[in-house]
């Protein structure tokens, strides 16, 4: 969602194989974030992960640190196919960001 509370785009998650380990991605959530912000949106207060899991599914580390860089810590909404997992904010999935602060 942007500032205003408007849902910007949709994703979707997919799977990446990385040498003889497949990881679990989103790599349509990526593209979609990427969009948004060359669509012009700049402003981001929370984003929801729904996924065909019994367990909360949050984001990796790579889409935590490109949420902060973008959103700061906005809130993370978890959930599954049958209901909401849990709620998170950035700041408790990645509790040592890389960002301006520290160029």
């Amino acid at each position: 969602m942007w500032g205003d509370g408007t849902v910007v785009y949709v994703g979707g998650r997919g799977v990446r194989t990385l040498g003889r380990r497949q990881h679990r991605i989103k790599p349509n959530a990526v593209l979609v974030l990427f969009k948004a912000i060359s669509d012009g949106h700049r402003v981001f207060t929370r984003i929801a992960i729904v996924a065909d899991t019994a367990a909360p599914t949050p984001p990796c580390g790579a889409c935590r640190q490109i949420l902060w860089e973008f959103g700061g810590n906005l809130e993370i909404q978890l959930a599954n196919l049958h209901e909401e997992t849990g709620t998170y904010m950035l700041k408790d999935l990645l509790p040592l960001p890389f960002d301006a602060r520290l160029l």
